[in-house]
């Protein structure tokens, strides 16, 4: 036999369907002495922790205080949690005493599942027996309470009691013999049976059928109701009107069994797996699973039971808090990369052990059968455990024919997930095989040409021809179509190529099939990909997007790659860091989902950037200007500096302005004294022409330099606000001149009441205006620094008093003159 014919002869020993199921109840019927196929197992942290929890609670001599518990295994899917509760089932079954009932998956039709256990229970005659023991257990420990309690003085029991009572205790008295003997009320045993299940359920039924199922002539009658059967006529009459047939009272009988266990000291344990389908159940179906599972698994943790659950992650984040508190939780890991190097040696192991022949290369051809090895960790035999056959020479772990790079690539391919490893394993071993199998009818033709082949290994590339290959099980079109799909669902406009790509364009760039535009010049690229495995396939995409970036010089370009196949959480990340972005997979169940809401975020990250240019563009408009004005105060500087030296020789005129309105001489010195005060505020002060380097001839002194006088915005400001207050004076002179001759001229007789208002809107106008202006800062006026602050803070006081009374002054002064008739208007001289 050829060393390939030893390695490929047989079937391939890595599983079609890697999942576990946990299969049926320890006491279903077997037929034949068919043995379940058993797997390699590979002892990590969390089956550990799973193993001596399961331990401490079977090992155990009797049972309370903390011994009840729940656990949840919460991971990802492939990740071994069904793998690790049949551990459980496994240690279980070797315990025959230990009733187990398992749920594969939670349904919709609950009782059903409940009613196949308990027929089950009812037809194997050993297991109801022990059922009915249990029952009777529990039951001769309702009666011993009762004759220790304050009703036993009515039964009249007499000193026979404490006889009875440890007959009791020991199980040689029946408990309905003693009933019977003395004439015990069936009523009164039952509202003492009633107390009790009320810790479980609040219900009397279940109180009226576990007393009944001890007599014989109702006893098929109740195994058929708790069979979720209609109750009998018989039953009926007693109270049990309605069958076992919902949800809620399922989980009600589930907590009535668990209850009585562990009242009577008997371990007893429930595994639910993919316990993660209830989330897609209806609200209604949902609500009432939950209540009954809620309360199952208090009744589990204080009735000393043991219940294992398997959930994911995100839909174990949704369950209620309460389940948070009251579970244990282990969260099983991916494998690393010794790990996995175990689990193939293990699977290799097996395989060769059943088809007769050696592991792999390690072990000679035609040696016969590979033994396993003995598992000297002293664990049950139940469970699984691979002790990895070793070369006797190197002490290394024996991969036949995989090379350990290639061992290590599928472990980082596969995230370290058991069942993508044993998957990834099968299509290789599958692909080399159909290799080797024609190579040798290659030498079976031609035996004089042809060498005699090499033995086939199974390396990195063959690995990743093997994932392309169970991943990419779409064409090119059809990803494209889907693409289309779901951009049209998203209401996503497909756009051509954008023009900054040139035209035709850029040839790196033309594998983005679809553009989608974003804002004013922005723009969206879907790039579709084949599986992302080698840096080579990293380094294509960096090529493409780096070229779609540089015809967008701003940043206003995104590219999302749409993978089709498959992509390692590790390459995602390179994925990600040569394109900004993290990749979409067309084979995600919610991929329309994905790929909408990736558009979407980059989207609002690409406007995001458009408005920060365009705050970029308008900071760099405000630069130009801010520069422009500096220019221009320049030249204001230079105009001034001549104009002050021609007024050494010549007195300038100031400019005419139009004719004021003519004030009675009263009226005018009013505005006169605050006009002069505000002017005497604005006097330019010599440091201002100390600050331009020149003294008051206009000479600078010897060897003096030009120096620049810059403006702060406190001082632009100050200057503007002294500016208004004159000009707003101004205007209050001119209306109160306005408003003097035309009362003159229309007037006869006294002020009319229009008139009076007239005078006092204006009056009020120009003192609530100077109210809300900002207060006049006299420090902050053209100067030297610290020169003349004084002196401008007094003239600053001044001004704001003459101002802030001069409306009040001028309406009683204009009213004093205009009223009355006396012709004081006229008489007097107006004065600006």
């Amino acid at each position: 036999m050829s060393q390939t014919d030893a390695i490929f002869g047989k079937g391939n020993p890595f599983p079609f369907s890697p999942v576990v199921q946990l299969g049926g109840f320890a006491d279903a019927v077997r037929v034949g002495e068919h043995r379940p196929k058993r797997y390699p197992t590979i002892v990590t942290d969390a089956l550990t922790r799973l193993r001596r929890q399961v331990s401490d609670y079977l090992e155990r001599p009797e049972p309370g205080g903390d011994l009840g518990r729940a656990i949840a295994l919460v991971g990802e899917f492939g990740v071994g949690k069904s793998h690790m509760a049949r551990e459980v089932t496994s240690a279980i079954r070797a315990d025959h005493s230990i009733p187990l009932w398992v749920i594969n998956q939670p349904s919709l039709d609950l009782s059903a599942v409940y009613r196949n256990r308990m027929l089950g229970l009812k037809d194997d005659q050993e297991a109801s027996a022990a059922f009915e023991r249990v029952v009777s257990t529990y039951y001769a420990n309702i009666v011993v309470e009762l004759l220790n309690s304050s009703d036993a003085d009515e039964l009249h029991i007499g000193p026979q009691q404490h006889e009875v009572v440890a007959g009791l205790k020991e199980g040689t008295f029946d408990p309905r013999k003693v009933i019977q003997a003395f004439g015990i009320d069936r009523e009164l045993m039952h509202r003492h049976l009633r107390e009790h299940l009320r810790v479980a359920v609040d219900h009397r039924r279940f109180a009226v059928g576990l007393s009944l199922l001890l007599e014989g002539p109702f006893k098929q009658d109740v195994w058929d109701w708790l069979a979720a059967k209609e109750p009998s006529a018989a039953l009926k009459e007693r109270g049990i009107t309605s069958a076992i047939d919902t949800t809620e009272g399922v989980f009600d009988a589930l907590c009535v069994l668990s209850f009585l266990y562990g009242r009577v000291g008997q371990r007893y344990v429930l595994v639910i797996d993919a316990l993660e389908s209830v989330l897609g159940w209806r609200r209604r179906d949902y609500s009432q699973f939950m209540n009954g599972f809620e309360k199952l698994v208090n009744t589990f943790v204080n009735q000393d039971g043991l219940l294992v659950l398997c959930i994911q992650p995100e839909p174990w984040s949704r369950m209620p808090q309460g389940l948070h508190e009251r579970v244990l939780q282990i969260w099983p890991t991916g494998l690393t990369g010794p790990e996995t190097a175990r689990l193939v040696s293990g699977y290799l192991r097996v395989g060769a052990a059943r088809a007769g022949t050696p592991a792999g290369p390690g072990a000679a051809a035609g040696t016969g059968p590979v033994e396993e090895r003995p598992d000297t960790s002293g664990r049950p035999a139940d469970y699984d455990t691979v002790v990895p056959p070793t070369d006797d020479e190197t002490g290394e772990i024996v991969l036949g024919p995989f090379e350990p790079d290639a061992v290590d690539e599928i472990a980082e391919l596969s995230n370290g997930i058991p069942r993508e490893i044993l998957r990834i394993c099968r299509r290789s071993w599958k692909r080399v095989k159909k290799e080797a199998t024609a190579a040798r009818g290659r030498t079976a033709l031609e035996p004089a040409r042809a060498q005699a082949p090499a033995t086939p290994v199974i390396d990195v590339p063959r690995v990743h021809t093997a994932v392309r290959r169970m991943y990419e099980q779409r064409s090119h079109s059809d990803v494209l179509l889907a693409v289309e799909r779901a951009l049209a669902a998203g209401q996503w406009r497909r756009e051509a190529p954008p023009p900054e790509l040139g035209d035709p364009p850029e040839p790196a760039t033309r594998d983005i099939a679809y553009w989608v535009r974003v804002g004013a010049g922005g723009a969206l690229g879907v790039l579709p990909f084949t599986s992302v495995l080698e840096h080579a396939e990293i380094e294509r995409i960096g090529r493409i997007t780096r070229a779609a970036h540089r015809a967008f010089p701003r940043g206003e370009c995104e590219i999302l790659v749409v993978v089709n196949g498959y992509v390692s959480r590790r390459m995602r990340d390179r994925v990600a860091e040569v394109t900004r972005t993290s990749p979409v997979v067309v084979t995600d169940p919610d991929f329309t989902e994905r790929l909408d809401r990736s558009l979407e975020l980059l989207a609002a990250r690409l406007e995001a950037a458009q408005r920060e240019s365009t705050l970029d563009q308008v900071r760099a408009r405000l630069t130009r200007v801010t520069e422009h004005q500096s220019g221009v105060l320049e030249r204001i500087e230079r105009l001034d500096t001549r104009l002050d030296r021609l007024a050494h020789t010549q007195t300038l005129q100031p400019p005419a302005r139009a004719e004021s309105p003519r004030l009675p001489l009263t009226v005018a010195r009013l505005f006169a004294e605050a006009s002069g005060t505000l002017e005497r505020l604005l006097d330019r002060p010599a440091d201002l022409r100390e600050a331009l380097g020149v003294d008051s001839s206009g000479m600078a002194e010897p060897g003096g330099r030009p120096r620049r006088v810059t403006f702060s915005a406190p001082q632009f400001e100050a200057i503007g606000l002294a500016t208004l207050l004159g000009m707003l004076l101004d205007t209050f002179h001119d209306s109160v001149g306005d408003w003097i001759a035309t009362v003159t001229a229309d007037r006869e007789g006294g002020l009319t009441e229009d008139q009076r208002n007239s005078l006092f809107v204006m009056c009020r106008s120009f003192e609530i205006t100077l109210e809300v202006l900002p207060e006049l800062r006299p420090d902050a006026l053209p100067g030297a620094p610290g020169k003349g602050a004084g002196t401008r803070e007094v003239r600053r006081a001044q001004v704001t008093e003459t101002l802030s009374t001069l409306a009040e002054r001028v309406q009683q002064t204009v009213i004093q003159l205009t009223d009355g008739g006396n012709g004081g208007v006229g008489s007097a001289a107006g004065a600006r």
